[in-house]
């Protein structure tokens, strides 16, 4: 004998079906229909170009939408992007924050909102950070100043240190793992100044230092476009290729720089590489659930005058960010 389901039942049944069934439409989003903001630093060197050209690659490949907005190297108009962004409503937010408390508000704006949000080359000092991706800062600085050391054998030790704008968790890294490299080999630190990563302001303090310090054993830049103005000055007072120069960078410029013996030691950011990676893993989260790693390194290669190259072991044991 067969039962009769009462009318209200079955609509009931119905309608948590049809609100079941939409749900799962809303989850399936298809790669087509995702898009990720990324808010960037101002377009000035190799390092940030070929970081977004590794991010359009990955995203033309995985057929995805990606928005571009530039900061200008401003923290204020970076944090106009975002709420942009947010008010386009996104599904992602990739940024490289100008300055590391600065952008914490917008950060927050966009957890608000329920946008996930990943950092990328330089970090944030707040909000909910899905991953962070990027070269290890504090490596790069410290290994470079241990090859110099290595260079000097028991030489002078004294140390000149350019690092880029302050505020910048890249930059405060880099200077911890510069730091802790000059107490643990030995050296003596003639200034740690912040060239902003300008070719003309580190020319103007390396002429400064030589001035007060004419014995300079080493320099280290944080990057190679101040690790140019250094050279530079170095070349005026005929001390280049005698100064033990080591940065980072490997630009087509470092690249003749260490063929003519000006700089002695220079690590290769894999940048592009790590850039697609990123975006891999964002567009992994938003259409398959899979968590990314709350941080993941890039890959650094040691290049030298001598014509030698080698992966740099990181990170430093006890370190991180």
């Amino acid at each position: 004998m067969s039962k009769t389901f009462p009318k209200y039942l079955v609509i009931t049944l119905i309608l948590l079906v049809v609100i079941i069934l939409a749900g799962c439409g809303e989850k399936a989003k298809k790669p087509e229909d995702i898009v990720i903001g990324y808010s960037m630093p101002q377009q000035i060197d190799e390092f940030q170009i070929n970081l977004t050209e590794g991010l359009q690659d990955e995203a033309e490949e995985l057929g995805i939408q990606l928005v571009l907005v530039d900061s200008q190297n401003d923290p204020a108009k970076q944090a106009g992007d975002m709420e942009d962004l947010i008010a386009q409503e996104v599904d992602l937010i990739l940024v490289a924050p100008m300055d590391a408390d600065a952008i914490v508000p917008s950060v927050e704006k966009a957890n608000e909102a329920g946008i996930p949000v990943m950092t990328i080359d330089r970090g944030s000092n707040g909000g909910e950070i899905l991953s962070h991706s990027a070269i290890d800062n504090y490596c790069f600085a410290y290994r470079g100043i241990e090859y110099a050391a290595t260079l000097l054998n028991g030489g002078n030790k004294k140390i000149l240190v350019l690092e880029g704008t302050p505020g910048m968790t890249v930059v405060n890294w880099n200077m911890d793992g510069a730091n802790a490299a000059i107490e643990e080999f030995g050296f003596e630190l003639a200034a740690m100044l912040h060239a902003d990563w300008d070719t003309a302001k580190a020319l103007a303090i390396t002429e400064d230092v030589l001035t007060n310090h004419p014995d300079l054993g080493a320099i280290y830049c944080g990057y190679d476009s101040m690790t140019q103005g250094a050279v530079q000055a170095l070349k005026a007072q005929g001390l280049a290729g005698d100064v033990i120069v080591t940065g980072g960078g490997y630009t087509e410029e470092s690249k003749a720089m260490l063929e003519a013996g000006e700089m002695h030691g220079d690590i290769e950011f894999k940048n592009y590489d790590g850039a697609r990676k990123t975006l891999k893993a964002a567009y992994e989260y938003l259409v398959n659930g899979v968590e990314p790693p709350a941080w993941t390194a890039w890959p650094l290669v040691m290049h030298t005058s001598d014509g030698q190259e080698y992966e740099v072991e990181c990170p430093i044991e006890g370190w991180s960010p």
